[in-house]
C-alpha cells in the first residue's frame, strides 16, 4: 500500500496530491496487473515461437500465454496461467500414471504414454488414433502402435512408470522484469495524472 504524508500549505500542490494518491490507490494495482500479464504473454510467446515443434498440432507454450489472466488482489496485483503442465515445466517433478479409466483399454491406466519424437504422434494423446493397439517389445517394454494403411505397422508411444522433470524458471520473466514493468506502467500513471 503507498500512503502520502505531506504537509503543504500551496493549494494547487495539495489537489494534485489528492489526485495522485486516489489514482495511485485505485487505479495503479489493475494498472500493474494487467501489465505484468502482458508481460507474461509476452514472454511466454517469444518462448512458443522458439521451442514449438511445426509438426505437433498442438502449441503448449502458446495455449499457456492465451490462458494468463490477472486480477487485484488484496495486497495487489496476482498474475496467474491456469494451463496443465505450465507448473510442472516451471517447478519440474515426477510424473505418474492417473490410474484412471483408460478409454482405450478400458482398465486403469498404469503406464504413460510417451510420443515417440518425429512420429505422428508428437504432440498428441493416445485417444487421439482410432487404432491404436499394444505391442510387447522383446525386452519386456511396452508400445502402442498404429496400422498405417500400406499394411505396415507405425509405433507411437513408448510407455513407461513416470517421467522426470528438471525445473526451468526460463518460461516466465524474472522478477527484476516485472520490478521494471510495474516501476514503468506506475511512472506512465503518474505522468498522466499529473497533465
Amino acid at each position: 500500500m503507498i500512503e502520502f504524508f505531506v504537509n503543504q500549505n500551496n493549494r494547487e500542490v495539495k489537489e494534485l496530491l489528492i489526485k495522485l494518491s486516489a489514482a495511485l490507490r485505485s487505479d495503479a494495482p489493475a494498472i500493474i496487473a494487467e501489465t505484468g500479464a502482458k508481460l507474461t504473454r509476452s514472454h511466454i510467446t517469444g518462448i512458443a515461437r522458439s521451442r514449438h515443434r511445426s509438426r505437433a498440432p498442438r502449441n503448449f507454450y502458446q495455449d499457456a500465454a492465451d490462458s494468463v489472466v490477472s486480477r487485484v488482489v488484496t495486497d495487489g496485483a496476482e498474475i496467474s496461467i491456469p494451463h496443465i503442465g505450465f507448473a510442472l515445466r516451471y517447478h519440474g517433478g515426477t510424473v505418474r500414471p492417473s490410474g484412471r479409466i483408460s478409454a482405450i483399454t478400458g482398465r486403469p491406466i498404469k503406464r504413460l504414454a510417451i510420443p515417440f519424437s518425429g512420429s505422428e504422434a508428437e504432440g498428441k494423446n493416445p485417444g487421439d488414433f482410432d487404432n491404436v493397439f499394444f505391442v510387447k517389445g522383446r525386452n519386456g517394454k511396452g508400445f502402442l502402435a498404429a496400422k498405417k494403411g500400406s499394411g505396415m505397422i507405425g509405433m507411437l508411444f513408448a510407455l513407461v512408470l513416470k517421467t522426470e522433470h528438471d525445473p526451468d524458471p526460463s518460461i516466465l520473466p524474472k522478477d527484476s522484469d516485472y520490478q521494471t514493468n510495474a516501476e514503468h506502467a506506475l511512472n506512465a500513471l503518474i505522468k498522466e495524472v499529473t497533465r
